[in-house]
């Protein structure tokens, strides 16, 4: 049976293909059996989907985060699709054509960026920063770890490689804000930019995009700083001064205590890379909304505001108003 994308599923779709297992819950109807409803996903989306009267131990063996094989019909539930499956079992899959079809991915060059990002590193002047800085991105372990995370499990950047796309754009937005703030320490700006978020790849899960065990107790910041420390301890630096500042840019880059900083920025270096990481995942949300010919006024959740997605609208109301009074 030919594969589908869960973005393209219609209501009364047979379904016999390759999901990624999101979450799985055991629940109770109204009527006291027991039912799971599993999440799906492939690289376009998710889908709920459920199985009926099962005990408590059934599928116990199918973890969340695996890859499983599951036969089912697509209905409609209030308004929504979801699964209705008859069979569902863990497969190991070696295709990577077809692994690449259940992850979303960045659609740009991962070995570009990783170019690019190189380039940068290699143009800070300090010897030890430079050294620090390039013996984390590039090493065996953290390297394919860095070129394959998430820059967050949703909201912006919320697919595989996103995190080396955002750390990227975060780089090259500070360049842009060292040539403009002379007073900025330039190699301070594109260090801390580049290791800002450097403990996301121990933070979120490769396939399922969703925190691990250690994201969840001691978050990317904390990791960030125990990655920084232990290649600090490893070499022979003297360059202590800068790496206290670069560490502070790493755990003040949020901006506020209620956001997830541990303390908030503190010198010009922070505050630039603080502002270039809002800037760059902020205009992210917008890029990932789907934009069709009608799209006009529509409420972000993750921004918490009604956000305009189509300025054609703005444009077109004018005209309609000079139209309505002569001009």
């Amino acid at each position: 049976m030919q594969r589908n994308l869960i973005e393209k599923f219609k209501e009364s779709d047979d379904v016999s293909q390759y999901f990624i297992l999101q979450k799985k819950d055991i629940l109770t109807a109204k009527n006291g059996s027991k039912y799971i409803n599993f999440t799906f996903s492939d690289k376009s989306g998710i889908i709920d989907g459920k199985i009926w009267d099962v005990k408590d131990n059934t599928f116990a063996d199918i973890e969340i985060g695996e890859i499983v094989f599951v036969h089912g019909k697509v209905v409609k539930f209030k308004s929504n699709l979801q699964l209705n499956v008859e069979l569902i079992e863990k497969r190991k899959l070696e295709n990577s054509d077809l692994i690449d079809s259940l992850i979303p991915s960045t659609p740009k060059n991962i070995e570009e960026m990783i170019g690019k990002i190189s380039v940068f590193i290699d143009s800070i002047n300090d010897h030890d920063i430079r050294k620090l800085v390039s013996k984390i991105i590039f090493d065996e372990e953290i390297l394919p770890l860095f070129k394959s995370a998430p820059a967050a499990s949703r909201n912006h950047h919320a697919y595989r490689g996103g995190l080396l796309e955002h750390t990227l754009s975060v780089i090259s937005l500070s360049d842009t804000l060292a040539s403009s703030y002379s007073k900025a320490n330039r190699d301070l700006l594109i260090s801390g930019a580049t290791l800002h978020d450097i403990g996301k790849i121990y933070e979120y899960d490769l396939f399922t995009f969703q925190k691990t065990d250690k994201g969840r107790l001691l978050g990317h910041i904390p990791i960030g700083i125990e990655m920084i420390d232990d290649k600090i301890r490893r070499n022979k630096f003297t360059s202590d001064k800068l790496f206290i500042h670069l560490k502070h840019i790493v755990v003040s880059h949020h901006g506020e205590l209620q956001w997830g900083s541990p303390v908030q920025p503190a010198t010009l270096e922070a505050i630039l890379i603080h502002f270039a990481d809002n800037i760059d995942s902020k205009a992210q949300i917008f890029s990932e909304f789907k934009i069709d010919d009608n799209s006009g006024w529509i409420y972000s959740k993750s921004l918490g505001r009604d956000v305009m997605l189509n300025e054609s609208n703005l444009t077109d109301k004018s005209k309609n108003v000079k139209t309505i009074f002569g001009s």
